[in-house]
């Protein structure tokens, strides 16, 4: 059994307890002593916090992909922060709620692109509680049971060829028709080379956003969660419904994306923690 770790160092802060919770990932399992379970493109960890800017993780012999997947080398959170810090300079007094919260520690996890599709036309008109269940009975239906090297057990998320069976998917709890009849048919184009993944992973923000809505059952939402979150455009900034709440209440209907050129999709990502865990309590219109 593997009990080595390895320390992954940023140079920003980074909190793991506010990445469970911020509406990314969907699969994490909160542990004893401050770890999560992590699973990814069939790959485990257990990571913990150390200080806000190490973490530790295990499976050590893939540690260029964890680091990757906590976009270690990631060059734009200073900036992001920079340009959020300018705006509350400037007067933007909803930035400087997001920056008291400290939802800075919050990073853009880089995950695997097949999942999030997935994960995220399952988020369509849905709330996380119920979109965590979904995704773990379709891991557990569809999925392979395995035992990390640490003796975790875990579920892999299921390869295209197993989610083309609309039948089968309508019996998952939480799916519903509709997102079952979207997922079964991406997984059949997926299999069949009609959407190419890794033609899509090579494309830029513009053209990978155009290529997403002409996939059926991906709209603006979906498509942009896809191109933050599987495909690390930075740049992308989802607006579901609390996003646009905040931005029809606070910014007059029109978010200023201008500001943060590079790096909404952080910003974005800021909002969406904050908002979750403490903008109901401290923005009385949210």
């Amino acid at each position: 059994m593997e009990t080595n770790e390895h320390n992954i160092i940023f140079d920003h802060a980074i909190d793991l307890e506010k990445i469970a919770v911020s509406g990314q990932c969907f699969r994490w399992k909160k542990l004893g002593d401050g770890c999560f379970g992590i699973p990814s493109a069939g790959a485990y960890t257990r990571a913990r916090q150390i200080n806000p800017f190490v973490i530790a993780i295990t499976n050590t012999r893939y540690t260029t992909y964890w680091e990757n997947y906590f976009d270690r080398a990631g060059q734009l959170y200073n900036k992001a922060l920079s340009q959020a810090e300018k705006m509350d300079q400037a007067g933007d007094q909803f930035i400087k709620k997001v920056l008291g919260a400290a939802a800075q520690e919050v990073v853009v996890l880089n995950q695997e692109l097949w999942e999030i599709m997935v994960s995220f036309m399952i988020s369509q008109n849905n709330n996380i509680p119920r979109i965590k269940k979904t995704i773990d009975a379709m891991c557990e239906y569809f999925g392979e049971r395995r035992t990390a090297v640490n003796g975790d057990e875990y579920t892999t998320f299921p390869d295209p060829e197993k989610l083309t069976d609309l039948k089968a998917l309508r019996g998952l709890q939480g799916l519903g028709y509709y997102r079952g009849k979207y997922i079964a048919t991406l997984a059949q184009n997926v299999v069949s080379g009609k959407v190419n993944l890794i033609k899509l992973a090579a494309m830029d923000y513009a053209d990978a956003r155009t290529y997403l809505k002409s996939i059926y059952g991906i709209g603006d939402k979906v498509a942009d969660c896809i191109c933050l979150y599987g495909l690390g455009h930075k740049e992308s900034f989802p607006i579901d419904t609390w996003i646009r709440k905040v931005v029809t209440d606070e910014y007059g209907g029109k978010f200023p994306v201008e500001n943060y050129a590079g790096t909404a999709g952080i910003v974005q990502q800021w909002i969406f923690y904050y908002i979750q865990t403490r903008g109901r309590e401290h923005a009385g219109k949210i």
